[in-house]
């Protein structure tokens, strides 16, 4: 190398690691007017942990955090006023310019990328708050007017117009730099009681941003959190879509999906066993009150019917945690009850019976009526309802 350009090289390194480049020490800094003492905290990924009180000269302060090989979270904020994230990676100098009395999103931020990044959230969310309070005082001044309603849909449109386009800025900016540590910051976004990113529409995001982040900062505990979070998340919508497809199987008009249990003798009862009668399927607990207030009227409606045509098919759903004796418990209250008809099966397993997951109900008492070919009539008829449904069924 040419002796000349490796001493200016050298020399340029020198003076940026002297102006607090890179290499310096990191920092937080900057003048932020009327406030006259400033809290720092270090944001964990479960707890604030408030670390200094400074107090400003006019407004202006400094911190320098203990040196860290990563990236921190940090939050400033004044005494009962504004609220400020950073992120503050090694060897950055981050420079805040901004008002006490004014909302944090109408700050600078200088001298860390993330940081930026995130303040141009904060300013799209300050936006959106800035149009829903004029919105607000339009809809209070024309409250009393005739036209209010035509007038509140054309504020409720435009309110919603404007967090689809916000939506739409954040789930780009979350595309364009997936592995932005600042993105934690977009996802839980909320206006109103409406998430801006919802996981269910957006869930494609959550999963890009979770393989960037663990491949950016392996370690990093705010990611590690995050992951954690959307492996929560896709465990949730997998249930969710289970649930639909059983609801979509056990729904009115559909064969219903074989069950096959064992009753309090450990032999094997079907469901499909009992094709050519109208079948009452009724999902109970011993443990469940409402389920053993409906007893009487089973019982009697069971006594009328029977003769005709008509059966009882019942799936216990005891066997939770909480109950240490649950075989025990579910054959004492088939004797206490009275309910006196052969079809009881379970595998007492609680909430996690198969059955559950197979005809996507999520409380009992829970019923299904099927015709004499096992066809669903009905879901969830209990008393009259149910009684007339019977009566039909066996026309």
């Amino acid at each position: 190398m040419n002796p000349r350009i490796l001493f200016l090289s050298l020399l340029a390194a020198l003076l940026t690691q002297a102006c607090g480049g890179p290499m310096g020490q990191a920092s937080i800094q900057g003048t932020i007017a009327g406030a006259e003492k400033i809290l720092v905290a270090r944001v964990g990924t479960d707890r604030l942990e408030y670390l200094d009180t400074l107090t400003t000269s006019n407004g202006s302060f400094e911190y320098t955090p203990v040196s860290s090989e990563e990236v921190e979270i940090y939050m400033i904020e004044g005494m009962d006023a504004f609220r400020l994230s950073l992120l503050l990676s090694p060897g950055e100098q981050i420079e805040v310019q901004g008002d006490a009395v004014q909302p944090s999103y109408t700050f600078q931020v200088s001298g860390s990328a993330d940081s930026e990044r995130l303040m141009s959230v904060n300013q799209k969310m300050g936006a959106l708050i800035e149009l829903m309070d004029s919105l607000d005082a339009v809809n209070s001044e024309q409250m009393q007017s005739e036209a209010y309603p035509k007038i509140r849909r054309s504020l409720d449109s435009t309110m919603s117009g404007a967090m689809d386009r916000t939506a739409t800025e954040l789930a780009l900016m979350i595309e364009q730099e997936p592995d932005a540590l600042s993105n934690l910051f977009i996802f839980p976004l909320t206006m109103g009681r409406m998430q801006l990113l919802p996981p269910d529409t957006y869930f494609a995001q959550y999963e890009d941003c979770e393989r960037a982040l663990n491949t950016r900062y392996p370690g990093n505990v705010h990611a590690q959190r995050f992951s954690q979070r959307v492996q929560s998340i896709k465990s949730q919508i997998e249930a969710q879509e289970a649930f639909r497809k059983a609801e979509e199987n056990a729904a009115v008009g559909q064969i219903v999906p074989d069950l096959r249990l064992p009753d309090p003798n450990g032999k094997e009862r079907a469901l499909s066993d009992l094709r050519g009668k109208v079948v009452l399927v009724d999902f109970w607990a011993s443990w469940c009150r409402p389920c053993r207030a409906e007893s009487p009227e089973l019982v009697r409606m069971y006594s009328a019917y029977n003769e005709m045509g008509f059966e009882i098919f019942s799936v216990s759903l005891d066997g939770t945690e909480r109950q240490p004796n649950a075989k025990e418990a579910w054959i004492n209250a088939i004797a206490d009850d009275g309910l006196y008809w052969p079809n009881h099966v379970s595998d007492l397993q609680g909430w996690n019976a198969s059955s559950t997951s197979l005809y996507g109900f999520q409380s009992i008492p829970f019923t299904l009526l099927l015709d004499r070919d096992g066809k669903i009539l009905e879901r969830g008829l209990r008393g009259a309802p149910l009684e007339a449904a019977i009566q039909n069924a066996l026309k």
